[in-house]
């Protein structure tokens, strides 16, 4: 579980130290261009540094370009730094990671430096599953492959979902019902996943219902629903799985449904769950889950933890990020629309 992350003098964040703690459960609010995606892909750079021992600006989990573009106001004599607090098996462990121009990477944990040919924390990183934005959609001829990775079997855009799902179906994955359970939730008239095989009219395909059905060829909003149920479910018992703006092509009612998708994991998998959001559909649910004086959802949804939930706002002004925590749980009705309506507009 990630406890806390810190980064300096990366993008829009400058020379102070912006630090968010985290909960099991964790949602991520602000306005576009407050600094949310940068933060994660702060994380991402220095764990792909770990499990691979390569300093890589541009991968499919971030496009940060070079040291030059990342480092804040292009000042080149600026170190990058990030800072992660991970507790794995009751042990905690910090990692302090610095970039600096045509210079050395320093990698710390708990204070002491790990030799550049050894990985011993690999293991930590892989158990950390992100999925970006920016979720494609699958191309209707799409190879059939093995769904593997340097970090995580699941691509962060989504591109391999039908490829991934497939596996776990063919290996009697044990969560498999419960992924069904949550796809049917989104369309239940879902009933086949299928691929082709690139360049024929073969295909593989996993049936579940009577109905011929190419996932291919359905919505955007069902393909990115079946990204994150993916990574939510299917990723190993006690991972953390990091979504930026899950609500991406969904219509408000799926956006429901995805929210008890993240409150499940949270509950009933020993999953911790962190996700940036645009949306008010998103955050409705917790608020009603949470808040002061909230009605709360009928018993067919699956209800937060407020003892698990947390929840923090980024804001920009004038150049400068604010990373502030927002007390949702002591928060009447009246007080969460009148903050968010300051925050966004």
């Amino acid at each position: 579980m990630i406890e806390q992350i810190s980064v300096r003098n990366i993008g829009c964040f400058g020379d102070e130290l912006y630090t968010v703690d985290f909960s099991e459960e964790t949602l991520i609010a602000g306005p576009n261009n407050s600094g949310k995606s940068m933060f994660l892909a702060a994380l991402n750079l220095f764990r792909y540094y770990v499990v691979t021992r390569h300093l890589d600006w541009k991968t499919s989990y971030y496009n940060l370009e070079s040291f030059d573009a990342a480092v804040h106001n292009h000042e080149l004599n600026r170190p990058i730094y990030t800072s992660v607090k991970l507790k794995e098996n009751g042990d905690t462990y910090i990692f302090d990671f610095q970039v600096i121009r045509n210079g050395p990477v320093r990698l710390l944990v708990n204070k002491s430096p790990i030799n550049p040919g050894q990985q011993p924390y690999s293991d930590f990183m892989k158990n950390i599953w992100c999925l970006s934005p920016n979720r494609s959609l699958v191309p209707y001829l799409a190879s059939v492959q093995s769904s593997s990775g340097p970090i995580q079997p699941l691509r962060p855009n989504g591109s391999n979902v039908i490829n991934f799902l497939l596996e776990r179906w063919t290996d009697r994955d044990e969560n498999w019902e419960q992924a069904e359970y949550w796809l049917r939730k989104i369309d239940p008239d879902m009933s086949k996943l299928k691929t082709p095989i690139e360049g024929s009219t073969v295909s593989l395909e996993t049936l579940f219902g009577d109905t011929d059905v190419n996932v291919s060829m359905q919505g955007s909003g069902f393909q990115s629903a079946a990204a994150i149920v993916s990574a939510v479910i299917f990723s190993p018992e006690g991972s953390t799985v990091i979504l930026e703006e899950p609500e991406a092509f969904l219509h408000p009612s799926s956006q429901e449904v995805i929210v008890d998708v993240l409150n499940h994991a949270v509950n009933n998998q020993n999953k911790q769950i962190i996700f940036s959001t645009h949306s008010c559909n998103i955050l409705l649910p917790f608020y009603n889950d949470v808040g002061l004086d909230a009605p709360k959802r009928s018993e067919e949804h699956v209800i937060a933890d407020p003892k698990k939930f947390g929840m923090w706002t980024f804001e920009k002004s004038n150049r400068k990020v604010a990373i502030k925590k927002y007390p949702l749980h002591s928060k009447t009705f009246k007080n969460f629309r009148q903050d968010f309506k300051y925050i966004w507009g």
